[in-house]
């Protein structure tokens, strides 16, 4: 009895799906016609064959109640497999774009590590060379300052250049020897100021030689923390630059995968049209 109150929810079930779920075009209804060609035969060799001798009646109900489960249980099988072939363009669509999008934060999450990675370095070299540096900064201001003064930033860029050159051909107590008689020649010529301005230019020409000189020396230093700083930071805007992009994407991205969602609940939400 139970056996039977299950074959008999099965057909309930499968007449209930079959008829307001779908819509069903010439070909579906074709294909389901030799659907039910095929089970009607099951059914009636089976009955012939678990039961013969049956008279006719008997037969033909025994051949109804095999007939019922046998065609529910194959055409709800065969609607259904048609329907998942026809969400498959939607479902591959979603599959695809939520891989492209967990690739994409991925990569950002990987983005964001190397650029606090980058930056932590950078924190790290500027506390230890702090006061070098501090050095380095001020001196440059100054000079990038004295470089473009009015009307006379490419002749002060040509004897930067000068000064930078002459001065990296000298040894090291070369250059400490000059930068005593450059700082000696600064501290005479500043009791003399007293606003002449031809003076005050000679001043902060010195001043900027000796800019220039103490950057050299500073190199010393600072050439290669000044290499590691200068790629960190080609390493940072870069990855920053890449998550910017990577977000750009990732945005369109999502936007691409809501319509295919949308697109795909809409198509489950109507009734579904098979073999059309």
């Amino acid at each position: 009895m139970p056996f039977i109150v299950f074959l008999v929810a099965i057909v309930l079930y499968a007449g209930w799906r079959l008829s307001t779920r779908y819509e069903y075009s010439r070909k579906a209804r074709v294909v389901l016609t030799w659907t039910a060609a095929g089970a009607l035969v099951l059914s009636l060799i089976f009955n012939l064959l678990r039961f013969p001798g049956l008279n006719l009646l008997y037969l033909s109900f025994g051949v109804i109640g095999v007939f019922l489960p046998i065609y529910a249980v194959a055409s709800l099988l065969i609607v259904e497999l048609w329907r998942k072939r026809l969400q498959s363009l939607y479902d591959g669509n979603v599959k695809a774009l939520r891989a492209d999008e967990e690739s994409a934060l991925d990569r950002i999450t990987q983005l964001q590590q190397q650029i606090a990675l980058a930056e932590h370095k950078r924190q790290t070299l500027e506390e230890v060379h702090r006061e070098h540096l501090a050095d380095q900064r001020r001196i440059r201001e100054f000079l990038d300052g004295w470089e473009r003064g009015e009307g006379l930033a490419r002749i002060r860029s040509i004897k930067v250049q000068e000064w930078r050159e002459g001065f990296a051909a000298l040894a090291a107590a070369e250059r400490e020897a000059r930068r005593v008689e450059l700082c000696d020649q600064l501290a005479a010529i500043e009791l003399k100021i007293n606003g002449d301005q031809v003076v005050k230019d000679r001043s902060d020409q010195l001043r900027a030689q000796l800019s220039v000189l103490s950057l050299l020396q500073l190199g010393a230093f600072l050439d290669q923390p000044n290499a590691e700083l200068a790629e960190l930071e080609r390493k940072t805007d870069e990855a920053k630059a890449e998550r910017t992009d990577r977000e750009r994407s990732l945005e369109s991205l999502r936007y691409e995968l809501a319509d295919w969602e949308r697109r795909r609940n809409e198509f489950l939400a109507d009734r579904i049209v098979l073999g059309s």
